[in-house]
């Protein structure tokens, strides 16, 4: 099975409206499953993930339910769960 590393500036795209790329973000997952590609991240993938997250809603880009829909949608692509 061919694998593909996914750092969390890009999982952050999946979910956060408005970020530059996001439309080729959301490609590459969506191409990835129909492609059986598995996607693996880095040991710090969910902090970094976190960290992100927490500093829009720090900066008031980001409310805080925003932030949870963006975890939310990030950890069931993680999953291999399709996003809503």
């Amino acid at each position: 099975m061919t694998e593909r590393c996914v750092d969390a500036s890009i999982a952050v795209k999946w979910a956060v409206k408005g970020e530059p790329f996001r439309a080729k973000a959301r490609t590459f997952l969506s191409d990835a499953g129909a492609s059986g590609i598995r996607l693996i991240a880095p040991p710090n993938f969910t902090s970094e993930v976190d960290s992100a997250i927490r500093k829009r809603v720090f900066d008031g880009r980001m409310s805080a339910t925003e932030a949870q829909k963006a975890y939310a949608w990030i950890f069931r692509a993680c999953a291999g769960v399709p996003a809503k």
